[in-house]
């Protein structure tokens, strides 16, 4: 069980009992949760984890370090420590700096086939001794400067706008695949971050979706020529 699969289990639990949709209770329920979140990292910080430690203690670690994980860019790529921590981080700094490169990519992005230069060999291969690493990478872990880098802001605002769509079906009438269907975009948006969501090639989940948009299409089709 990943960080991102305990979240993805519990946006499933508060879209089955509702708590997804946007309403003055579950503002208050968001609002605690954020504060409980808050206490948890709190304490985090106050104490010492040791990276290594038996695997509650290495699960902690990585809970610690999972928002600069994500966002610090500042890394000395020597530190291997630092290196692999903020990993996310540094792939999303490459990806970025090549974006500057070429301006215009921002907008029409690099292509989904494009590479993003890590500047060193990097130790990604099963056998990195021997064939030195890869220094050139296709796909990164943060989402965001994934799809930016190869669709721009274009593919940016469509692939957001597709998954917000997804999520709004909470809102229709409540059957299952509405709600599943909701939770899953929900679950994409917030996997977009960690894992490129949708764009994760060793995602399931995707299947899944497919089959529940098929049925609740067929059925939104039947109702419509009854």
């Amino acid at each position: 069980m990943s960080r991102t699969m305990i979240v993805g289990v519990i946006i499933i639990f508060i879209s089955i009992y509702g708590y997804s949709k946007i309403t003055t209770k579950t503002i208050k329920i968001f609002l605690l949760i954020i504060t409980c979140i808050g206490f948890l990292y709190a304490y985090l910080y106050s104490v010492k984890i040791d990276r290594s430690g038996n695997s509650i203690e290495s699960f902690l670690y990585k809970v610690k370090i999972a928002p600069a994980e994500i966002f610090e860019t500042k890394i000395d790529r020597e530190d291997h420590k630092q290196l692999w921590d903020h990993w996310r981080g540094y792939e999303a700094k490459r990806a970025m700096a090549l974006l500057n490169q070429n301006p215009h990519f921002y907008l029409i992005g690099a292509g989904y086939g494009s590479l993003v230069n890590l500047k060193f060999f990097a130790p990604l291969t099963d056998n990195p001794r021997k064939d030195k690493g890869l220094k050139y990478i296709s796909e990164l872990h943060n989402g965001i400067p994934y799809i930016l880098y190869k669709t721009g802001f274009i593919g940016l605002i469509i692939y957001l706008l597709f998954l917000i769509n997804l999520y709004k079906l909470i809102y229709k009438k409540f059957t299952f695949e509405t709600v599943f269907i909701s939770a899953i975009g929900l679950f994409y948006l917030f996997s977009t971050i960690t894992i490129t969501g949708i764009y994760n090639t060793k995602d399931g989940i995707i299947f899944i979706l497919g089959s529940l948009l098929y049925f609740y299409h067929s059925k939104s089709k039947a109702l419509q020529h009854d």
